[in-house]
């Protein structure tokens, strides 16, 4: 059957819209994403059932990156592998996440970390034990003693910190050391020269069980298309590994060797063949798990012979790689017009503070830095896509104008005929970047409108810290996932 939310008109025309989902990096803090996907499912399908379009497919597309892959996993294959609704694959995914990842709480051999209210066992805690004493004495406390209550983190924000400094790592449901590798280099046995390697395999456990692999869909059987991005570590850029098939119907992610800095060249003008990575029952664990293998936490994922890191690197917001996905799709497979695109981006790194919180200590500096690394960096390919679009309307426009203004009916087809052979023409300058041969009729091909709704994790200063990403305690997810709910309540969509 044809998508319900693309479908063809009377005149055979694909409908002008498609409905698109990005999920950031960030660790722990893509329960936040969980709690947006709630919103949106309630809000969304509510919209689609006054409009008359309930029984539409809620998200076209689902891109992520790192742990955005990992819930676009498990949220597009409980919706396609085994059959559930799409509020149905939103509670799966909180499922996962309360289950799955949370740290359980408990006082028994079998839990995992201790409840608040035994912290006060732990020197580390001796401070925070009456809220940081009330930050000053009343007995007029020295100046050295004022400086350090003024400093102090709230109760929370402590709270996070030690929880994940002392307890995540010793719990081993998500992130557990596999082994402390020595320095063989420059034999170096000092602290910083130690690599700890994480094990990924409790947690790939976990995206398995609640999930289902591998992931292949078809726009005709009107099922939405699952990307996920990883980097090369060898050629240093960013690439997609997508759920539908290409134009020669197989499932494979292909580029360019050298591709960053202009494509390479063989003898003379041959060009270096592309690399290819089939994977035809689909996306696999293994790709999503690519997609979240940070360089000094884990061992790089193998697949196809490549070597991949964690897509954040360079695309923690996978906008870019969504829109060439989305234009390739439709120019070189479907052959029909682009469908416009609303897309929901979920941004869990706040990408502004207010100007009176100015990171001082080390942890704040740590923890703004990290936000600003990984937060969202999409709004220059908003602008060029859009730009695309503005300058292929205007290519359009002048042809047409011409046309009008040549009133000869010979001379209006000796323009055209130019006007086709000049389609026909190499673009120099994007083949080049780009690591293909690409014609100008490629650039005036694939005009789509692009709308963009963010939903942004706020920044509370009184219980942020740079250890948030590895943050997995109960209360932290139900917080973040209750936040995520509550920021979509508002939201003004198109």
């Amino acid at each position: 059957m044809i998508h319900p939310s693309i479908s063809l008109n009377s005149n055979n025309v694909v409908s002008k819209i498609q409905r698109a989902l990005v999920l950031q990096g960030g660790g722990a803090l893509g329960a936040y994403e969980v709690g947006v996907i709630k919103g949106l499912c309630k809000k969304l399908q509510e919209i689609d059932e006054k409009k008359g379009v309930g029984r539409r497919c809620l998200f076209d597309i689902v891109a992520g990156t790192s742990i955005g892959a990992m819930n676009a996993a498990v949220f597009v294959s409980n919706v396609v592998k085994k059959d559930k609704s799409w509020t149905e694959a939103a509670i799966e995914l909180e499922r996962f996440w309360k289950e799955g990842i949370a740290l359980k709480e408990g006082t028994t051999s079998s839990d995992d970390i201790l409840p608040i209210g035994m912290f006060r066992f732990f020197p580390w805690w001796k401070s925070w034990i009456m809220e940081s004493s009330q930050k000053t004495s009343s007995k007029g406390p020295s100046d050295e003693k004022n400086m350090i209550a003024k400093d102090l983190a709230s109760s929370e924000a402590a709270r996070r910190y030690y929880s994940s400094k002392e307890f995540v790592l010793k719990g081993n449901k998500v992130f557990s050391i596999k082994k402390v590798r020595p320095d063989n280099k420059f034999l170096d046995q000092s602290d910083p020269a130690k690599w700890i390697v994480l094990n990924d395999v409790p947690l790939q456990s976990q995206i398995d069980a609640f999930g289902g692999f591998p992931i292949a869909t078809r726009f005709d059987k009107g099922e939405p298309r699952l990307l996920v991005t990883a980097v090369d570590i060898a050629e240093g850029i960013a690439v997609t590994f997508d759920s539908y098939k290409k134009s020669d119907g197989k499932r494979k992610t292909v580029y360019y060797p050298g591709r960053k800095y202009g494509r390479k060249k063989g003898k003379e003008d041959e060009d270096l063949k592309p690399i290819i990575i089939e994977y035809e029952d689909g996306i696999t664990l293994k790709q999503v798990m690519a997609s979240g293998t940070l360089p000094e936490s884990y061992y790089a994922k193998e697949i196809g012979g490549r070597k991949f890191w964690d897509g954040g690197i360079l695309s923690n917001t996978p906008l870019n790689e969504l829109l060439y996905a989305h234009r390739d799709y439709w120019v070189n497979v479907e052959n029909k017009e682009v469908p416009d695109l609303e897309i929901y981006i979920v941004n869990v790194h706040p990408s502004t503070i207010d100007v009176n919180q100015m990171p001082e200590q080390y942890d704040e500096v740590k923890d703004r830095n990290n936000d600003i690394l990984y937060g969202d960096r999409s709004y220059n390919d908003e602008f060029s896509a859009s730009l695309a679009t503005d300058y292929i309307n205007f290519i359009t426009s002048l042809k047409d104008l011409a046309l009008n203004c040549i009133k000869d009916e010979n001379e209006k087809n000796v323009f055209r005929k130019k006007f086709e052979s000049l389609k026909d023409e190499k673009a120099n300058n994007t083949s080049y970047t780009l690591g293909e041969h690409r014609k100008y009729e490629d650039l005036i091909k694939g005009r789509f409108e692009l709308r963009v709704i963010r939903i942004e994790h706020e920044y509370d200063a009184r219980s942020s810290t740079s250890f948030k990403g590895a943050d997995i305690t109960p209360q932290t997810i139900n917080k973040l996932i209750d936040d995520g709910e509550n920021d979509t309540k508002d939201l003004v969509v198109f």
